[in-house]
């Protein structure tokens, strides 16, 4: 895993998304960053034995950056064009 993301709409904006994010116990939006639970995640996820090593391992990476405090974990908001009909 090098990038945690979160992918949305491009129509979908930054408060619409956090109600979305904050009604499903997922985490919350903090100007143009998301913040996940980190329990929320381990709890969806559901990974496999090497996936869940991967996710342990981005964990770490991002705290010792910074990017993780108090339960959650930093996501970058990337906002895409939806698909055009053929």
């Amino acid at each position: 895993m090098t990038r945690f993301h979160i992918a949305t709409g491009q129509h979908i904006e930054s408060p619409t998304l956090d109600r979305l994010l904050r009604d499903h116990g997922a985490g919350y939006v903090d100007g143009e960053a998301a913040f996940i639970s980190l329990s929320w995640l381990r709890d969806h996820d559901k990974p496999s034995e090497e996936r869940a090593v991967e996710l342990d391992a981005m964990i770490r990476y991002a705290e010792a950056r910074g990017w993780s405090s108090g339960g959650y974990v930093q996501a970058h908001i990337e906002r895409h064009e939806p698909p055009r009909a053929v």
